[in-house]
């Protein structure tokens, strides 16, 4: 018996979710915005469904086969997953999904490590993403990155029928700010900046 089979043998089954975990009350829905999509901000929020029911829109990436939705919340968040609804059509279903937990990513600038990837299946059904709970909490913002499609033609658009996020969600605090200082700070144990950027260009 390998160690892979042993592995996959013993991994732990993902933990069901239910519609009364669903996170979109807690969207911030006036700052909801997309990049790339020929649907505008204002009519966003229609692609966010609750269990069985259909969205009143169709997200449609616009130049290319790229799109990125930035979802800001109004609470603190843990996700527990994603559900989506994508195209059954191998031209416009997203292939490669990268979500991102507050952060600011566009297409203009170097976007950060992604928080997790998965990719989306080519059927017409909604398909439930388990994510990783530990890497999820305290999230104030995600963002999606959808990425290509399963036809890899860049100049066909991407379109999601669908989106559900499912966690729980706790009220924002603002708690005093509390600074930490060194009794005897050490000056080697502190690198400089140009010091760390000089190494990083040495990598």
């Amino acid at each position: 018996m390998s160690c892979e089979h042993e592995h996959h043998q013993h991994e732990a089954p993902p933990i069901e979710t239910s519609s009364a975990q669903s996170l979109n009350t807690q969207i911030d829905f006036t700052k909801l915005t997309a990049l790339n999509c020929t649907t505008p901000n204002s009519k966003l929020y229609e692609i966010f469904i609750h269990e069985g029911e259909e969205s009143k829109i169709t997200l449609s990436s616009d130049c290319d086969n790229q799109l990125i939705l930035n979802i800001p919340f109004v609470s603190s968040v843990k996700l527990y997953s994603l559900i989506l609804k994508t195209s059954p059509d191998n031209d416009h279903c997203p292939k490669k999904i990268s979500l991102f937990k507050n952060a600011d990513v566009d297409f203009e600038t170097t976007a950060p490590k992604n928080t997790h990837h998965f990719e989306q299946p080519l059927v017409g059904e909604f398909v439930e993403h388990h994510l990783p709970r530990r890497l999820f909490t305290n999230v104030h913002k995600l963002t999606i990155f959808f990425e290509g499609n399963w036809s890899n033609d860049e100049f066909e658009s991407l379109e999601i029928l669908g989106i559900e996020l499912r966690g729980e969600w706790a009220p924002l605090t603002k708690d005093p700010i509390i600074t930490l200082y060194e009794a005897a700070a050490n000056p080697a144990d502190h690198k400089s900046l140009a010091q760390e950027t000089q190494d990083s260009a040495t990598c």
